[in-house]
Parts: structure tokens; sequence; C-alpha cells
């Protein structure tokens, strides 16, 4: 639900709202739109950019690369994911975060997420909490 609100958001934008800036510093929606792409289909050292600093020039040039594609292509590459994507569960919070991350940037605008969607983001935040704080002391609480 997630993946088709951020590509319903696209498809309704006008040609300059592509340029709108983002939440995400220093991009605007096309740059995060093809960094969702590159996440999902890019080469292994351009994925692995999004995380490894030597490596972020990497990613940086597919973000360059994907957005000559054209806006009606970056659509259908992010309608259709790789099957490998569809089995990721935090794929919901990648999404949720993006859409905010678009939505509340320069385009000024909001959503109420559903019930539903609430529920998945609380059962998945644990799991990523134990995941981003796996380097973090013992002696470390984290409470949510």
């Amino acid at each position: 639900a997630e993946r088709a609100f951020f590509v319903k958001t696209l498809k309704g934008l006008r040609q300059s709202e592509w340029r709108a800036d983002t939440l995400c510093a220093g991009w605007d929606v096309e740059d995060l739109a093809a960094h969702l792409i590159v996440r999902e289909r890019g080469n292994i050292p351009a994925r692995a950019g999004i995380v490894v600093p030597f490596l972020h020039h990497k990613h940086d040039a597919a973000i360059t690369k994907t957005k000559r594609i054209g806006h009606e292509k970056m659509i259908a590459q992010l309608e259709k994911p790789p099957a490998w994507v569809k089995r990721l569960p935090f794929n919901v919070i990648e999404f949720y975060v993006h859409n905010e991350d678009l939505l509340r940037g320069k385009l000024g605008r909001s959503r109420v997420i559903s019930d539903e969607l609430e529920a998945a983001l609380a059962e998945l935040v644990p799991q990523l909490a134990r995941f981003a704080f796996r380097r973090v002391s013992d002696g470390f609480r984290l409470v949510i």
C-alpha cells in the first residue's frame, strides 16, 4: 500500500513538482524516486553505496543515470518491483518514511495513515531498532 501511495503521488505531480525539495537534504522528488529504483534495481556497488561511505559516489552516479530514463519509466519501475523486494518487510518502513519525505517537503502535503499501517509500523519498529542499535553497548536501553 505504501508503494502504491508513492506511485500514485508521483503520477499526480505536475512536471515542475518533480523538482520540489523533499525532507531528504539535497534531494528533490526526482532524486528520491531514483534512489528507490537504485535501491531495488541498481548494481551491488550502487545499492551498497546507500550505507557504505566509500561507495556513496556509486549510489549518486546511479541516481543521476536513473533520472535520465524519464518520469514515466521511473514510475513503471516503481510500480513493479523485482520479486526479491516483495519479501522484505522493511519496505513498509522504507516507503512510509519516503512518502513522508515527499509529502512534507516543498510539496507541503499531508495524509492520515490507516490503523492498519500504524499497526504494521509498530510491529516493525522493534526489529528495526534492534538492527539499528546492534553495535551499541549492552548497558544501553531503548524504550519505545
